[in-house]
């Protein structure tokens, strides 16, 4: 992740620990001789939104039917699930586990991801949820007003984060994937603004949480709203250069950390948005036009028709560069011109 958001707190998650209340108070009771279906698993300000939106009810209710078939194993980790999901810092640096979908048995697994779709992607349109806890467009944008200088996605630092004016809402999706992991579903710390590339393309539904599909290698992944204060370092390998016009034909693209304990992080950040391919492909397709770029920056600097010192000019150019590091791919044109530099005479 090339940079962090700002968390900015938000009502969603009075609703989120309001569900939570409905898991640990079917566990409770699972404790106990009774079965039957009670109103008090319902926390007492979620009742007014039950009330008027029955779907809702109907979904808990399926829920805790399921729930009292399954093994007192399986209700445990549930009910652990449904707690550790409202610590999402601690989910990424692999300090707490939480179900896969795939872990459960299928008809509460089911009725679980059926709960979990509803409350985010139908309930929040209703008035009654409105009215008490806001709109996704309200808590999108005290997020994105938050994190206003933030201008590329800090996902992969190439393409553009909409402006809080713009027409179209800018993807404001699960960094863990609902799809997989229900609970975190509707946890504030677990929804960023991220590109369409970024979220559509390369992440989609992958399992964020492991290395592998059998999930036995569980992986840290950066918290998007964490603070590392860390450095990227791109660097070019196995350059081929066209002299002509300095394009890189083919290059691979090594990008690590100046912080060796982020290195796990670095890899799954890598291997789920697929940044090393999509470097590479950037800097493949559009290093000549950076050199031409320079060139222009070069005879603006000229004096009477004479270029000023190349060597000093062009320092002062990546100089610049690096103050604009966030944009235009300037992060990918520093590590492009270092790797020309020490390949070619021109700028010397």
């Amino acid at each position: 992740m090339r940079q962090n958001y700002i968390f900015k707190a938000s009502k969603l998650d009075e609703f989120h620990e309001q569900i939570v209340f409905f898991f640990e108070a079917i566990y409770y009771q699972s404790l106990t001789p009774f079965s039957d279906w009670d109103d008090y698993f319902i926390h007492f300000k979620l009742k007014p939104i039950c009330s008027r939106c029955k779907r809702l009810k109907n979904l808990m209710q399926n829920v805790h039917l399921e729930y009292l078939t399954i093994s007192d194993v399986e209700k445990k980790t549930i009910y652990d699930s449904a707690k550790n999901s409202s610590e999402i810092q601690a989910i990424c640096n692999t300090s707490l586990n939480i179900s896969n979908v795939k872990d459960l048995s299928t008809d509460i697994g089911d009725t679980i991801h059926a709960l979990y779709q509803y409350i985010y992607y139908q309930l929040p349109k209703t008035k009654s949820f409105i009215s008490i806890y806001g709109s996704m467009k309200d808590h999108y944008e005290a997020l994105k007003l938050e994190n206003r200088k933030i201008k590329k996605c800090p996902f992969c630092g190439l393409q553009n984060i909409h402006p809080l004016n713009n027409k179209t809402k800018q993807t404001y999706d699960h960094y863990i994937p609902l799809s997989l992991y229900p609970f975190v579903g509707i946890q504030s710390k677990n929804l960023v603004p991220t590109c369409k590339d970024c979220n559509e393309d390369f992440k989609h539904d992958k399992d964020s949480l492991f290395f592998n599909p059998q999930r036995t290698i569980r992986r840290r992944l950066f918290y998007p709203y964490g603070s590392y204060n860390h450095n990227i370092n791109i660097e070019l390998k196995n350059i081929k250069l066209n002299n002509s016009n300095l394009k890189i034909e083919y290059c691979d693209v090594d990008i690590n950390c100046n912080k060796p304990v982020l290195n796990s992080e670095i890899q799954s950040w890598k291997d789920i948005y697929e940044v090393n391919t999509r470097y590479k492909n950037a800097i493949e397709d559009d290093s000549d036009e950076w050199y031409k770029e320079f060139f222009d920056y070069l005879i603006s600097k000229q004096t009477n028709g004479t270029f000023i010192n190349t060597q000093k000019t062009y320092d002062e150019y990546r100089t610049a560069l690096s103050v604009t590091e966030s944009t235009t791919n300037s992060f990918l044109k520093g590590p492009y011109f270092e790797s020309v530099n020490s390949l070619t005479t021109v700028f010397k």
